[in-house]
């Protein structure tokens, strides 16, 4: 946005040049310095005259203001130092020396400069366009920062939804599974990934179900996503050991049923819990 301003201020100021002169201010600006000892002549020059030019540029102010700022109150101080220095024009500068009694060298700098009223009020009006331009934008990018959070409010607040219906069908394909209505509870399942496609939980009763119809290769690939959005997760723990167990593989087995032991919950796992513990026992007898 600073670039664009920049090149606004730009081409209004080379355009201001072309225009020729009306009614013309005068000012003169008046300073003087004492240099001291280990101090310049051309110091004390350059001092007095700064001095001068800023005698001159609070003038230069003072008469914009009291031509056009009474119009539009929007001229800021920045904008009248802007159009003061860009449209004056330095008309002489003189520079006198005296000694003064203490024996120092005491530089007195008087500058003539000419204000362009007509060029100033031009520049005026353009610098109070470039201001409302870059006011507009600066309303967009608000409405559209609004906007987003307004979208990101609601997009947390159906995620939410999505969430909690994700768990509602997981919930209700649990009790269907043990009522043996498979087809059911696999459609809840379905639609509870699609509500929420990072909820473990779902994962791993799907995993259950493709191992009840002996669809190993599904069953593996659920259980491994659920594992990779909840390590803590039960369902995968329990459905890994039943495959391990089938391929033989009893030490590894016995891990991932201590595994869904620790983490289960026992309302869902209420029948499977008094029998994975006693199998527990069995394999790792069998192992030793």
């Amino acid at each position: 946005m600073k670039k664009f301003f920049s090149y606004l201020v730009f081409t209004l100021i080379t355009s201001l040049f072309t225009v020729a002169y009306a009614e013309v201010t005068h000012f003169t600006g008046k300073a003087s310095y004492t240099a001291e000892s280990n101090e310049s002549i051309k110091y004390a020059q350059d001092t007095a005259l700064n001095e001068a030019m800023r005698n001159i540029s609070m003038q230069a102010a003072v008469a914009i203001k009291s031509h056009y700022a009474n119009q539009d109150n929007r001229l800021t101080d920045d904008m009248v130092e802007m159009v003061s220095a860009t449209v004056m024009q330095i008309e002489k500068k003189d520079f006198s020396t005296e000694i003064t009694s203490d024996e120092k060298i005491k530089v007195t700098a008087v500058v003539l400069a000419s204000l362009d009223v007509e060029q100033a009020k031009k520049m005026s009006q353009k610098l109070l366009s470039v201001k409302n331009t870059l006011a507009d934008y600066e309303k967009v990018q608000e409405e559209y920062a609004t906007a987003q959070s307004q979208y990101s409010t609601m997009k947390e607040q159906y995620d939410s939804l999505m969430e909690k219906s994700a768990r509602t069908k997981t919930k209700e394909g649990i009790k269907l599974e043990r009522e043996g209505k498979i087809d059911e509870a696999f459609r809840l399942y379905q639609e509870a990934v699609h509500d929420d496609p990072n909820y473990a939980r779902v994962y791993s009763r799907l995993g259950h179900i493709y191992r009840g119809q002996g669809k190993k290769e599904l069953a593996e690939e659920n259980y491994a996503k659920a594992a990779k959005l909840d390590a803590k997760e039960a369902g995968h723990h329990y459905g890994r050991a039943i495959l391990l167990e089938q391929a033989g593989k009893k030490t590894e087995a016995a891990k991932e049923y201590r595994l869904f032991i620790e983490y289960s919950d026992i309302l869902e796992y209420d029948e499977e819990i008094p029998v994975i513990l006693k199998k527990i026992i069995e394999l790792e007898e069998n192992v030793s």
